[in-house]
């Protein structure tokens, strides 16, 4: 008799991991990005308990956008932005 309620606490165990896997996941980063004059960004912030594989990854991401320049006085000048990037893991077929 204990082995089969250990074998379908298993059971259930082993299913439940198996939805896990194959839902959708998202996280959402805060960014500190500075942006020179010209639109182009300069430097990026990542918060310091990202861990290092996904802020290199956001970092990447960042660095290639470009934006419209703040404007003072009509001129564009550098400034200093927030970004809120969120990463979604969707399952693949395999699972």
């Amino acid at each position: 008799m204990k082995n089969a309620m250990l074998s379908a606490v298993m059971l259930l165990l082993f299913c439940s991991l198996t939805v896990q896997a194959a839902e959708k996941r998202e996280q959402t980063y805060r960014i500190g990005a500075d942006v020179d004059a010209q639109g182009h960004i300069t430097a990026i912030q990542v918060d310091p308990d990202v861990p290092t594989s996904i802020a290199a990854m956001l970092a990447s991401a960042v660095k290639q956008w470009q934006f419209i320049p703040a404007k003072l006085n009509g001129r564009s000048v550098p400034a200093h932005a927030f970004i809120l990037a969120r990463l979604q893991a969707l399952p693949n077929a395999s699972g």
